[in-house]
C-alpha cells in the first residue's frame, strides 16, 4: 500500500471513541509512508473505516473482537450492500487480548 503525504496540517494523531467504548487511534507514519491504525475493539463488537463518502466503490477495513476468534478484514464495497473481501491484504495486523477481554 503506498500513500502520498498528506496535506500540511493533516500530519498527527486522531482519536474517535464509539458509544460502545472501542477507540480508534490514527496516525501517519511519515518514516515507512504508512497509516497507522490503533484499534481497541470491546469484547463481541466490531469497528469499521470506509474510505469514501458513500459506500460505492469504497476501499474499507473492519476489525471484530472475539478474544482468540478476532479478525481484521479488508474490504472493498461495490454498493450499498455488503462488502466483499479485498483481493489483495494491504493491512498487516497484530491483536492483543486485554484483562477486561477487549482486542
Amino acid at each position: 500500500m503506498f500513500l502520498s503525504a498528506p496535506e500540511p496540517g493533516c500530519v498527527g494523531t486522531s482519536d474517535v471513541m464509539t458509544s460502545n467504548g472501542s477507540l480508534l487511534n490514527v496516525t501517519y507514519d511519515s518514516v515507512n509512508d504508512v497509516i497507522v491504525y490503533d484499534v481497541c475493539v470491546q469484547p463481541n463488537s466490531w469497528m469499521a473505516v470506509g474510505y469514501g463518502t458513500t459506500m460505492t466503490n469504497t476501499d474499507m477495513v473492519w476489525w471484530s473482537a472475539n478474544t482468540t476468534s478476532s479478525q481484521q478484514l479488508d474490504l472493498y464495497s461495490t454498493g450499498e450492500t455488503t462488502p466483499t473481501t479485498d483481493a489483495v491484504n494491504a493491512y498487516n495486523t497484530t491483536f492483543i487480548i486485554n484483562s477486561d477481554n477487549s482486542v
